[in-house]
């Protein structure tokens, strides 16, 4: 499975199209036959999976039940944004202009690795998200990762 880490600045150029990282491609083993699936992501940024990755989310989404509101909007939202995109002889992706569009992205982005897959933002998005994060990287490392009472004692 491709392992996705780092941050790089990229432009999108006027069909919507943006590189992928050299590196993001190499670890996904991508060729201009490579393919990823585009939609909506969490807190107004655009997620880029795998295939094989997204296979896993759409197995999630099999599980979820159209009969409760909240999943069936959940489905109905990602699944509406969804979209394939190969990557073309230069390394780089199509963008669906709708998500352009609804995420205010203009010409810069910032493209994250978030290990399973890629994040694409808006930059004064990415900056707010993380000025207004739920406290400061050490407070939210140390709640993550604080050592729980071992319940064997």
């Amino acid at each position: 499975m491709a392992s996705f880490y780092g941050r790089y600045d990229y432009t999108i150029d006027e069909k919507a199209r943006v590189n992928v990282p050299a590196r993001f491609r190499k670890a996904a083993g991508a060729t201009s036959e490579e393919r990823y699936v585009i939609t909506l992501g969490l807190d107004q940024c655009i997620y880029v999976y795998p295939p094989e990755q997204w296979f896993r989310i759409e197995e999630k989404l099999h599980l979820l039940s159209s009969d409760l509101p909240e999943e069936r909007f959940y489905i109905r939202t990602i699944a509406s944004h969804a979209s394939d995109s190969k990557v073309d002889a230069q390394g780089r992706i199509s963008l669906p202009r709708n998500l352009i569009t609804k995420l205010g992205i203009e010409k810069n982005v910032i493209i994250i690795g978030v290990f399973d897959h890629m994040e694409i933002w808006r930059p004064e998005t990415y900056d707010e998200y993380i000025e207004k994060g739920p406290g400061s990287y050490e407070q939210v490392a140390e709640q993550i990762f604080r050592e729980k009472p071992d319940n064997n004692s």
